[in-house]
């Protein structure tokens, strides 16, 4: 397997120092074994549908190696929002479907009674005043015709709800929006061996923040930064992951001690916190492609 790692990163290691890009890897073996590895690239946002000719190429002057960290975790999500449509909504399912909207119960009547002075003059007034003749009708009615007292009625519909003890459906039901936009993160330690391993550490953390700001496009304007390719590699199972931005990149140096290397005084610890989110929300197509 390595051998064969070898023969795909050899080639484009050769292009490393040319203008615009790294080619960084942290341990420095990090793609020349048989463990798993998250291999980064970056390239200009596309926000393309992530379908069969979708595929962001590899850009080989500009990536980045690390070692795959614990407890990465994928949170599928999807966004509910919560709707009343009240006398109102009770009405139109009735003309939807097709059903008598007059075959309401005296309980039902005093409810809508017992509604705002708004819900009575729209969604409810016809159909209490109509429905039920008698001494709760003419209840109803006499709500009806407070409407324009404003606060008055609605005092008059709370106490009459009081002594009814009955109260108006709001007719509540969870209604989709749209699925989740995700976030990912990724927590890396590095602890350097030598001066190599050292100097890529400083470089990886560069190379994040550096594709997470924008470029100047003029006075008043920017360019997007840089968007992302994520890869596990050498694990099976894992879902694909789409384009991202990168949202925060924390380092902390030495953590935990006031160390450095002798040469240069590099710190012997890094952290380093990634959070991505994606460029935009996935769908179940999306899903039988393996993300």
């Amino acid at each position: 397997m390595a051998d064969f790692l070898n023969r795909i990163f050899d080639p484009v290691r050769q292009e490393a120092n040319k203008p615009g890009g790294i080619i960084s890897r942290y341990p420095n073996s990090v793609d020349q074994t048989d463990d798993p590895f998250v291999l980064f690239t970056k390239h200009k946002a596309q926000y393309n549908t992530r379908g069969g000719n979708s595929r962001v190429d590899l850009i080989t002057t500009d990536h980045v190696s690390l070692y795959m960290p614990m407890a990465f975790s994928i949170n599928d999500n999807a966004v509910f929002e919560t709707a009343a449509t009240g006398v109102a909504g009770g009405a139109a399912a009735a003309l939807i479907s097709g059903t008598n909207p007059a075959n309401v119960t005296q309980a039902d009547v005093t409810a809508i009674a017992m509604n705002s002075a708004e819900s009575l003059g729209t969604a409810a007034g016809g159909l209490a005043g109509s429905a039920v003749p008698g001494r709760v009708g003419g209840i109803v009615g006499g709500i009806l015709g407070a409407v324009g007292a404003g606060s008055v009625a609605q005092a008059a519909a709370q106490e009459y709800n009081k002594r009814a003890q009955v109260a108006v459906n709001p007719r509540e039901f969870m209604l989709y929006k749209s699925p989740g936009m995700r976030n990912f993160s990724f927590n890396f330690r590095f602890i350097p061996d030598d001066e190599g391993e050292s100097r890529a550490a400083e470089e990886i953390v560069k190379w994040f923040r550096r594709g997470m700001y924008p470029t100047a496009a003029g006075q008043y304007s920017f360019n997007f930064p840089d968007a992302f390719q994520i890869e596990i590699k050498n694990m099976d199972g894992m879902p694909k992951l789409p384009e991202v931005f990168l949202e925060s990149c924390n380092v902390s140096f030495n953590p935990n001690s006031m160390s450095y290397f002798k040469q240069g005084n590099r710190p012997v610890e890094i952290v380093m916190a990634l959070a991505f989110k994606e460029l935009q929300p996935i769908t179940r197509e999306n899903i039988n492609e393996g993300f």
